[in-house]
Order: C-alpha cells, then sequence, then structure tokens
C-alpha cells in the first residue's frame, strides 16, 4: 500500500502542478482580457472625443456657409452686389480709402483733424487696412447715425414741411 500512496502521491504532485500552471495561465488571460477592455474603453472615448470635435467642427462650417449665404443675399439685395464684386473692390489687401460719407454726391475727404478738404485741394491717401482702426471707424459712423436720428424722405428738403406743402 505504500507503493500506492508513492503513485498517488506523484499523481497529485503532477495535479497540483499542473493546476497551477494552468490557474497561471488564467490569471494572465484574465488580465490581457482586463488590458484589453481598458485600451478598448480608451479607444472608444478617444473615439467619442474626436467624433464630437468632428460634428463640432461641421457644424462651425455649416454655420459659417449659412452666415455666408445670409450675408452674400443682404448685399445682393441690399446693395445690388454680388460676393465676387464685394471681393474684388473691397478686401483687407486693397488700401481703404479716407471717406466720411459715400451718401453726397461727391465723397468728402478730411484731414487727420476732422476738417474737410476742399474738392479741388490735396485728396488724402488711402490707408492700409488696419481691422481693429475700420472698426473703431464702424463704432464712430454708428454713434453718429444713431446722433443723427432717423430721416424722414418725404419731409420737405429745408422747408421744414412736408413736401408739396409748401409755402404759396
Amino acid at each position: 500500500m505504500d507503493w500506492l500512496r508513492i503513485v498517488l502521491d506523484g499523481y497529485r504532485q503532477e495535479a497540483d502542478a499542473t493546476r497551477a500552471t494552468a490557474e497561471a495561465e488564467r490569471n494572465q488571460a484574465e488580465q490581457a482580457v482586463r488590458e484589453s477592455r481598458a485600451a478598448t474603453r480608451q479607444a472608444e472615448s478617444d473615439l467619442a472625443e474626436i467624433s464630437s470635435g468632428a460634428h463640432k467642427e461641421e457644424m462651425a462650417r455649416i454655420e459659417q456657409r449659412m452666415r455666408i449665404e445670409s450675408l452674400t443675399a443682404r448685399a445682393q439685395n441690399e446693395l445690388g452686389v454680388t460676393a465676387d464684386e464685394l471681393l474684388a473692390e473691397y478686401h483687407p489687401a486693397l488700401p481703404v480709402p479716407v471717406f466720411v460719407t459715400e451718401a453726397l454726391p461727391v465723397p468728402v475727404f478730411v484731414t487727420e483733424d476732422g476738417l474737410p478738404v476742399p474738392a479741388d485741394g490735396p485728396q488724402p491717401e488711402p490707408v492700409p487696412y488696419v481691422r481693429g482702426e475700420q472698426e473703431q471707424r464702424l463704432k464712430e459712423a454708428e454713434r453718429n447715425l444713431s446722433v443723427l436720428g432717423r430721416v424722414n424722405p418725404l419731409f420737405g428738403a429745408g422747408t421744414g414741411e412736408p413736401a408739396g406743402h409748401g409755402r404759396v
């Protein structure tokens, strides 16, 4: 019976070693699965972030396109000017003329002091486009326009009376 015990102990040791090896392999496989799942979650997170960024970029492009189309339609409707004509005549690479207003029959040029330049006098040179300066000019023009207020085109020019109701 001792020989049986020895044989059984050998088989038990062999089974224990096989079980330990299998358990170590299972632990390694489980660790590989955990790492794969973590990598998959990270990849999914990165994909979601990229997709969100791409969606935001696409929305920004669509909004920009809509603004351009709106401005193009506005320029065409209000001014009768196409986008190509605007780009050809008014873009940052071209110098900016120094006008007070173009609403008058002849543009009024001004000196640096804001005084009008005589029509037969030397005309000021156009200045390079500087966005900050042009935004400041726009704010000033809007402020001056608001001070002027609304103009009634039906009111007689200079008479203070409605058109067609002049003095007899």
